[in-house]
């Protein structure tokens, strides 16, 4: 059982190798077409222009700050976050997709969510 729970879904590596906030090809001439939702059932980004063709798999939507964040509440549904710093941003608490940048220099390695 506890083996169970340290195993990678399958779909984390295609969420932290993805690239978002790019056009969508699809819907290149929308407006609104960055491409900010992830699919976990097909492992891939898409623009909410394309979210009917979704409607019944699990999503998870990335918002941008400084860099892409997913939040806390949504992650915590599909993956043991105890281990990893959320951070508050305007009142909501996320989790970074990859290392934040730190404002001043620092040896030591924050959670996030690369590490998993």
């Amino acid at each position: 059982m506890e083996e169970m729970m340290m195993m990678k879904p399958a779909w984390l590596e295609g969420l932290m190798a993805e690239k978002f906030f790019a056009g969508c090809g699809v819907h290149q001439n929308r407006r609104k077409n960055e491409k900010n939702i992830f699919c976990l059932h097909c492992c891939q980004s898409f623009c909410p222009h394309c979210l009917p063709s979704h409607h019944s798999h699990p999503l998870l939507q990335v918002r941008r700050y400084t860099q892409d964040v997913i939040r806390l509440d949504d992650l915590e549904k599909l993956i043991d976050c105890s281990y990893i710093q959320p951070y508050t941003i305007n009142s909501a608490k996320v989790i970074f997709l990859n290392q934040r940048a730190q404002a001043r220099s620092c040896k030591a390695s924050g959670n996030f969510l690369f590490h998993l």
